[in-house]
């Protein structure tokens, strides 16, 4: 491999990782929303954004585990 292409490979791969952090952030943040407003219309909401951020992490970004964990607390809140 050309190292022309190894780092656009190297640089789409850290793009990426970035991208899932972010996603991974923002889940935090909506979870948290989530719990703390717990039965109003922006609970759902959050909760909703949440599941969504979860659902467009990659599993290339070594975090399954807690994000089934996470997806089941998230599906428990929604159902209160």
């Amino acid at each position: 491999m050309h190292r022309s292409a190894l780092a656009l490979l190297l640089t789409a791969e850290r793009k990426l990782k970035d991208e899932q952090e972010e996603r991974w952030r923002a889940y935090l943040i909506l979870r948290d929303v989530a719990k703390n407003a717990a039965k109003t219309k922006l609970g759902r909401q959050a909760a909703d954004l949440a599941m969504h951020c979860l659902a467009g992490i990659n599993e290339r970004f070594e975090r399954q585990d807690e994000i089934r964990r996470s997806e089941r607390e998230l599906f428990a809140l929604l159902r209160r």
